[in-house]
């Protein structure tokens, strides 16, 4: 691999044996970035109380709208 300022060369067939990912990582320029996900269940536990909450807020908004057109506020 040569390298030149911000260019770099990467023989054909290193491209096509890696599928021809062109990504830094891929072509094993650099190192990829590790990542630390939450567990699915923590997430999806998380995305349940927010939906909740959303609901809760449609439903006041609902009551409200109900209450103003029952003024003959519309």
């Amino acid at each position: 691999m040569e390298e030149a300022g911000c260019a770099w060369r990467v023989p054909v067939q290193r491209i096509r044996d890696n599928n021809y990912n062109m990504t830094l990582s891929g072509l094993g320029l650099i190192e990829p970035d590790k990542t630390e996900h939450e567990a699915p269940e923590e997430i999806l536990e998380r995305v349940t109380e927010k939906q909740e909450r959303v609901l809760e807020l449609l439903e006041e908004m609902r009551l409200l709208l109900l209450e103003e057109a029952g003024n003959g506020i519309a």
